[in-house]
This record gives structure tokens, C-alpha cells and sequence, in this order.
């Protein structure tokens, strides 16, 4: 009988623990940080982009990143009606649809109106190297 009280605690304890960790491990893998997060890929460092440009990234899925002089903008390089990769026209600073024409101007809105604007993907800097958000890790 007097390891009875020994026993309560050891059993509350191991209760009380695994529930613990569940909550803790949970909380990580649902909401994984960015450093620990395989989503996050690094792209580029923030040095490469001394001027206004846009680069084209063809890795899944394909995407541009925009420089305007200031800050940086993330851009799916597929079209949102025709699902063909868009081609850059550096002369008129637009995006293009090889498939119907339709064209995008550098924030991904369409210029004639009839299609959906190009999907945004999440940028981040951290310690001079871009990363980009890339879906979910595997």
C-alpha cells in the first residue's frame, strides 16, 4: 500500500508527459519555423540584383522574381488560363503567354482583363540569400 501514492505520480507523470510532447511535436509539424520548414528553398542572393530586373527560375514550379530597385516580387511564371510558362518581353516589361497572348504587367495583373492575375509566391530574406516558398516539403 505505501507504493501506491509512488505509483499515482509515476502514471499522472507519464500522462501528463506523452500529452505534453504530443501537443509540442504537433505544434512543430503543423506549424513548422523556417529554418526547420523544407517549403522555404534558397533562390538567389539579394547581391545579384544590383538594378531593375526580372529572372526567370525554371524549377517546380517555374517562377519569376522582380526587382524594382527597392523590393523584391515573386511571381508564378504559369499562366492562370492556358497553363503554359509565360516568356518575359524585356522591351515592353510585360509577360506573355506564348499559348493566347495574354499579357501581365510586373505585379502579375492581367492588361486586358480576361483571365485571373498570376499567383504570388511568398519571398524571404534572411542573411543576404533569397528564399522563396515553394509549397509543401516532402
Amino acid at each position: 500500500m505505501k507504493y501506491t501514492k509512488l505509483i499515482k505520480f509515476f502514471f499522472w507523470f507519464f500522462i501528463f508527459f506523452w500529452v505534453f510532447m504530443i501537443f509540442v511535436f504537433s505544434f512543430i509539424y503543423i506549424n513548422p519555423s523556417f529554418e526547420e520548414g523544407p517549403k522555404w528553398e534558397e533562390i538567389d542572393k539579394v547581391e545579384n540584383f544590383v538594378e531593375i530586373q526580372v529572372k526567370f527560375y525554371e524549377i517546380s514550379p517555374p517562377f519569376f522574381i522582380i526587382f524594382n530597385g527597392k523590393e523584391f516580387l515573386t511571381l508564378s511564371a504559369i499562366c492562370p488560363f492556358r497553363r503554359a510558362i509565360l516568356k518575359y518581353d524585356k522591351e515592353n516589361k510585360v509577360f506573355v503567354c506564348p499559348s493566347h497572348g495574354e499579357k501581365f504587367d510586373l505585379n502579375g495583373n492581367p492588361l486586358n482583363r480576361k483571365v485571373n492575375r498570376l499567383k504570388k509566391l511568398s519571398l524571404t530574406i534572411k542573411g543576404g540569400n533569397i528564399y522563396v516558398f515553394l509549397g509543401k516539403g516532402g
